[in-house]
């Protein structure tokens, strides 16, 4: 979902929006992890096709690795603003 910089409202608008969502889902990942940190044995970052990460490719670094232990997921997303990836969360080694 491009932002469209004609009106400067609507522009503003979608910024604040922009802003509000990724640091809501940046929280909301930290509170899970920190929860289930200690409980889960293995992760894998699931991705979506809307989200395109081309400046820095760290959506398609984690989502390649697929099921890892829950020491090696390094950052959790929002990798990016708009980024849509989830992480998935493995209790035993299934």
């Amino acid at each position: 979902k491009a932002i469209q910089r004609n009106n400067a409202k609507d522009y503003l608008y979608n910024r604040i929006v922009l802003v509000i969502d990724t640091e809501t889902l940046y929280a909301s990942n930290h509170i899970i992890h920190g929860k289930l940190k200690g409980r889960a044995l293995f992760v894998e970052v699931i991705g979506s096709p809307d989200c395109s990460d081309e400046a820095s490719g760290e959506c398609e670094y984690y989502v390649s690795k697929g099921k890892m232990p829950i020491e090696e997921l390094d950052e959790l997303p929002p990798y990016h603003p708009d980024c849509e990836c989830e992480v998935i969360y493995y209790f035993d080694e299934e």
